[in-house]
């Protein structure tokens, strides 16, 4: 995972940029996205994070009825 950090008064720059990775690489996944804490990203998108422990419990909550 690469990560490319704007600021508030950068989102053309931002927008920009995602473009051109999507444009030049399309075997990638990109994403962007606006949090105020790389915890808040974390929270919001865990399966980037590789963690899948929501996941798991949800599996194994439907699975034990």
């Amino acid at each position: 995972m690469t990560v490319y950090p704007f600021k508030k008064d950068q989102v053309a720059a931002a927008n920009a940029s995602y473009a051109e990775i999507e444009k030049e690489h399309p075997e990638l996944q990109a994403v962007l996205v606006s949090v105020d804490s790389l915890a808040a990203l974390r929270t919001a998108y865990p399966n980037y994070f590789l963690d899948t422990s929501a996941f798991i419990e949800m599996i194994e909550k439907t699975i034990s009825y």
